[in-house]
């Protein structure tokens, strides 16, 4: 007959098994007690002499440091998980937590080698990935550069802009600009070189469409009408490129950050781009909005 005793840990306090440790730790992270979990924790994995479990507590512990704020010894938790255990599927999980640490923490090399292990996984959803590439496309960044960059980019995310995000291209624009006219008003004038090329645009995009969103295009394409039927799509491109720069700017409060970004996208017009920004830095629009922010500079 064989009889199986769980293991016994004896602390100054108390004497438990690791079962009741480990569901005490369990019920104490659910209920958000998060300095209980972490002494739990802690006290298990020290104590623990089954390897495979190891991971799972240590990850639990990082887990319960960010709960209580602790992230720089969340950050070492999931750092040693990951270099102890890189098979582990526990340490996928907590190379995702550490590129998020590292990033608030502002750790920009220790980013970029968080990154590179995760990218180096064969176990990853599309999602890992694309948080590997983000840690890698920031090295080098100082926090002023990242700042601009942030701001730059989710400048792009407005309604009336993300389209331009999505399509580049002028030429592209243009055909995509026709096809919405076309499904406000399916009447409206058009060659046969445009109609081969907005047509199946404007039967791809429409299906999809709420009846909503087609009065909302017929409105405009009678707006569109009133105001004389022309528009500049190249001038409103331009327009919303240094509307994104200006968010960057707003948000780095930095002219040399921002040269910096713009040469090295692109080195287009950047002097012409700068010459804006130097406009808008000095404006009272940009304190104003600055101090709206609560990142205005004080004397």
């Amino acid at each position: 007959m064989r009889v199986t005793v769980d293991r016994q840990i004896i602390t100054a306090d108390e004497t438990t098994s690791e079962r009741e440790l480990s569901a005490y730790a369990e019920r104490a992270l659910a209920e958000g007690r998060y300095a209980d979990a972490a002494r739990a924790y802690a006290l298990l994995f020290a104590a623990l002499t089954e390897e495979s479990r190891r991971p799972s507590t240590l990850f639990s512990l990082g887990r319960a440091y960010e709960g209580m704020g602790e992230r720089p010894r969340a950050r070492d938790a999931y750092r040693a998980l990951a270099h102890q255990a890189p098979e582990s599927p526990y340490a996928r999980a907590a190379l995702t937590r550490l590129i998020e640490l590292h990033g608030y923490l502002e750790e920009w090399p220790e980013l970029e080698g968080a990154g590179a292990q995760l990218l180096a996984r064969s176990d990853l959803e599309v999602l890992d990935q694309v948080l590997g590439l983000g840690a890698r496309a920031l090295r080098g960044r100082s926090p002023l550069e990242l700042a601009f960059m942030a701001g730059k980019h989710l400048a792009w995310y407005r309604e009336e802009r993300f389209v331009r995000l999505l399509v580049p291209s002028i030429a592209d624009l243009e055909d995509l600009f026709l096809a919405a006219l076309h499904i406000g008003n399916p009447g409206i004038p058009l060659s046969a070189e445009v109609k081969r090329r907005v047509l199946p645009l404007a039967q791809a995009i429409e299906p999809i469409l709420e009846p909503l969103h087609v009065d909302r295009l017929r409105g405009y394409f009678l707006r569109f009408v009133e105001d004389g039927g022309r528009t500049n799509l190249q001038r409103w491109a331009l327009s919303a490129e240094r509307t994104a720069a200006r968010a960057g700017l707003l948000l780095a409060g930095d002219l040399a950050a921002a040269e910096a970004v713009l040469r090295a996208e692109s080195g287009k017009d950047v002097d012409e781009r700068m010459n804006d920004l130097l406009v808008y830095i000095t404006s009272d629009r940009y304190a104003a909005l600055r101090k709206q922010l609560g990142i205005a500079h004080t004397a």
